[in-house]
C-alpha cells in the first residue's frame, strides 16, 4: 500500500501494547490524584487542627523596675509574684488566679527591664478573658523572697486591636448564631431566602 508493510499479528501486538500503557498510565494519575486529594483534605485539617490548639496559651508581661527615686533596679535576677482580680483594689487574697517566680524561676532584669511570660509556671488556661481583669504585681527582693507589698493601683488588662474582632466571623458576633449545645431561637419572619 504505501510502501509499508506489516503482519497482522505484529499491529495487534502493537495496538495491545499502546492499550495497556494507556490503561497503566490512567491507573497512575488516577492514583496520583486521589492521594494528593486525600493529602489536602485530610493532611491540611490535622495541620490546621493542630494549628488552633496547640498555640501558646501565655501573655507577655514587661516593665521597668525602678527604686522610689526613679533609678533602675540593679541587674539581676528578681523574685516576682503576679496575680490576676476581678477588680482593682481589694485584698490579694480575691485573686484568681497567681504565679511566683522564684527560686531556680526568678525573672532576670536588665537595666531595670524584665520580661516573663505569664502563665509559664502556673497555667493561665482556665481563666475567663471576656470579663475586667487587673493584674497586680509584687516585688520580692533578688536573695530569699522578702514581699514588699503589691503595687498600686493594680494594672488593668488590655488587649490588640485583633482581638476585637477574635468573636465575630463577618462582622457577626458569636452570640448571633444558632447553638447545637444549648438551646437557640429562630426568627421566622426573616425576608431572606435559602
Amino acid at each position: 500500500m504505501d510502501g509499508y508493510t506489516s503482519k497482522p499479528e505484529e499491529n495487534n501486538n502493537y495496538v495491545m501494547h499502546l492499550w495497556s500503557n494507556k490503561k497503566r498510565t490512567a491507573r497512575l494519575r488516577a492514583i496520583t490524584a486521589a492521594s494528593v486529594l486525600f493529602a489536602l483534605l485530610f493532611g491540611d485539617l490535622n495541620l490546621a487542627f493542630a494549628q488552633t490548639s496547640l498555640f501558646n496559651k501565655q501573655v507577655n508581661y514587661q516593665a521597668k523596675l525602678t527604686d522610689a527615686t526613679g533609678v533602675a533596679v540593679p541587674d539581676g535576677a528578681y523574685n516576682l509574684w503576679f496575680r490576676l482580680y476581678l477588680t482593682p483594689s481589694g485584698a490579694t487574697t480575691s485573686n484568681i488566679w497567681q504565679e511566683q517566680y522564684t527560686g531556680a524561676n526568678k525573672a532576670n532584669v536588665a537595666n531595670g527591664l524584665l520580661s516573663v511570660m505569664l502563665g509559664s509556671v502556673n497555667s493561665i488556661a482556665g481563666v475567663a478573658w471576656n470579663q475586667p481583669l487587673y493584674l497586680g504585681v509584687e516585688i520580692g527582693g533578688s536573695t530569699t523572697p522578702a514581699w514588699d507589698g503589691e503595687m498600686s493601683p493594680r494594672k488593668v488588662m488590655g488587649t490588640v486591636p485583633a482581638a476585637f474582632v477574635a468573636d465575630t466571623l463577618d462582622g457577626l458576633d458569636s452570640s448571633q448564631f444558632v447553638r447545637t449545645d444549648s438551646t437557640s431561637t429562630i426568627a421566622s419572619s426573616s425576608a431572606q431566602t435559602l
